[in-house]
């Protein structure tokens, strides 16, 4: 398997660069610091890991905002980074943009978690040929 993002050839193109900065990608790929770091490709477990940061960001969220409609205006502005990431991450945008209580979007959740979403595989950071 090709590898996701292979550092070498990053500092080959851009020789004069010793950091990066992520920034948005890091929501929509939370998995890719580790992917850069290691040369991976999505981890084994990156489903369970990436509800589990759902999860969490969800409950953080859920005791800082008064009132469900707050919280689910904030957690469907991390769908819509999180969407790029996956396969079929229209189809869940387009779920998940509809729905219009905290019940509803729960239950999405965990059609999601047990469908188990898949990564987009990303030849690289920088789109780099």
């Amino acid at each position: 398997a090709k590898r996701v993002y292979a550092k070498g050839l990053i500092y080959k193109k851009l020789p004069d660069i010793d950091r990066w900065m992520i920034g948005r990608a890091a929501i929509s790929n939370p998995f890719l610091p580790e992917m850069i770091l290691k040369n991976i490709l999505f981890p084994e477990d990156a489903n369970d890991r990436f509800f589990r940061f759902h999860d969490d960001l969800y409950m953080a969220y859920k005791e800082k905002f008064h009132g469900p409609a707050h919280l689910i205006d904030r957690m469907k502005s991390f769908w819509r980074y999180f969407c790029i990431s996956l396969k079929a991450g229209s189809d869940i945008c387009k779920k998940i943009n509809k729905m219009k209580n905290e019940r509803h979007y729960l239950e999405i959740i965990e059609g999601l978690k047990k469908s188990k979403i898949e990564f987009i595989e990303i030849t690289s950071p920088l789109q780099l040929k």
